[in-house]
């Protein structure tokens, strides 16, 4: 039948919106698959001084972070792009870089427990590399990379934003192999790869460890409180190694009704409930508390 509806819209950047956040989402989780794999520990913090901040640990004393600025941009990015800023009414905007580096650049916090400030695109960048690197195509491009005559062009535009005199070594522009528009395909494929790599006698569910995961990241990108401690931080504001883990065991090594079953009727018969008559009490009782356990399931923080 003919869409009733049928019209041009009159506004559609909502939906961009949307796909421009959640393909962030997809790609934080997207980027700790190996080292859920590997058993490494790390805490993905969603919105909080940057788009993605990955912790390489659970404890706050040794935890060092690498922050990532996500970019959906429709073009390949120029050195231009990176330091162009628009102008305001009261001024300018940041440029990308001057946001980059102003995320990291924090005078509450110690900056040199950052690991790497990332900027990451899927189109790519195009940047001028020195001579030694020149005809090679890199999906991580670091500032040593880079000529000198490129890194002075940066460098320059950047003190006059943020008058500082020299890029942080630590920056590196990176071209993610996720998918812009399957993301979600990708990232679902991925788990799927772990799983199977995890526990490969058992059956899987993969859609529901992705949607319960991707449901963990959206609530925590949309809390906008900040946190005094590090046990709230991880708790309100992140998805950690361990919540990772935990969902994929608890669904993935669940027994099967029939199991679970037959091991409760080996205990209550060691008990004494030794016929079918003495043993309907404590079923009625097990099956109540199984149920009320299923209905009140959700992922482990």
């Amino acid at each position: 039948m003919e869409n009733p509806l049928n019209a041009p819209q009159r506004e559609k950047a909502g939906s961009y919106t949307f796909d421009k956040y959640d393909f962030q989402y997809h790609w934080a989780l997207y980027r700790v698959i190996d080292d859920i794999a590997e058993a490494r520990n790390f805490a993905i913090i969603i919105e909080y001084h940057e788009d993605v901040i990955i912790s390489d640990s659970l404890d706050a004393q040794n935890a060092r972070f690498e922050f990532n600025q996500i970019k959906t941009t429709d073009a390949v990015l120029k050195a231009s792009d990176l330091i162009n800023r628009k102008k305001l009414k009261n001024g300018s905007s940041n440029s990308i870089l001057g946001k980059l580096i102003l995320s990291s650049q924090n005078d509450k916090f110690d900056s040199t427990r950052i690991s790497n400030i990332n900027l990451i695109t899927v189109k790519g960048f195009d940047l001028k590399l020195s001579d030694e690197n020149l005809g090679l195509k890199l999906d991580k491009i670091a500032i040593g990379d880079l000529s000198s005559g490129e890194i002075e062009k940066l460098e320059k535009k950047i003190s006059e934003e943020l008058s500082i005199s020299k890029l942080p070594s630590n920056i590196q522009f990176i071209i993610t192999d996720l998918s812009e528009k399957k993301y979600s395909n990708d990232v679902f494929a991925e788990i799927a790869k772990l799983i199977e790599r995890l526990h490969p006698s058992y059956p899987s569910k993969p859609g529901l460890i992705y949607r319960l995961l991707i449901d963990r990241l959206h609530q925590v990108g949309k809390d906008t409180y900040d946190y005094k401690t590090w046990e709230d931080l991880l708790n309100n504001k992140s998805l950690t190694s361990e919540t990772i883990r935990n969902t994929i065991d608890n669904i993935t090594l669940v027994k099967t009704e029939e199991e679970i079953n037959d091991i409760f009727l080996q205990i209550i018969i060691e008990l004494g409930y030794d016929n079918s008559l003495k043993q309907t009490q404590p079923r009625n009782i097990f099956r109540r508390y199984r149920q009320n356990m299923i209905g009140n399931s959700s992922l482990d923080r």
